[in-house]
């Protein structure tokens, strides 16, 4: 006879990233990318990721990311350093 599974709650939808996962990436960027002294301050981080999910989630194009995440090129760029620097990657394996 089979062993019957527990229904499992299916997760809801995320949309923008809660507490807990944000001081993971907090840890992530702390080492891997601290703050640059003597440029332009960066984006907030924590609405670039907002902006990161909003657009994998939607599909929609980067010129088509909503204000409320930032200017969309700084976006785009703050996911390309993140992707180069390992960032993601160590996030997700937490």
């Amino acid at each position: 006879m089979a062993r019957r599974r527990s229904a499992a709650e299916p997760l809801g939808t995320i949309w923008r990233v809660d507490d807990e996962l944000w001081g993971l990436m907090l840890k992530a960027l702390a080492e891997l990318d601290p703050p640059c002294r003597g440029h332009r301050a960066r984006i907030d981080p924590r609405a670039a990721l907002n902006g990161m999910i909003y657009l994998l989630r939607t599909g929609c194009q980067w010129s088509a990311l909503p204000a409320e995440f930032g200017d969309d090129s700084s976006v785009h760029r703050t996911m390309q350093r993140w992707v180069a620097k390992g960032v993601l990657p160590r996030v997700w394996a937490c």
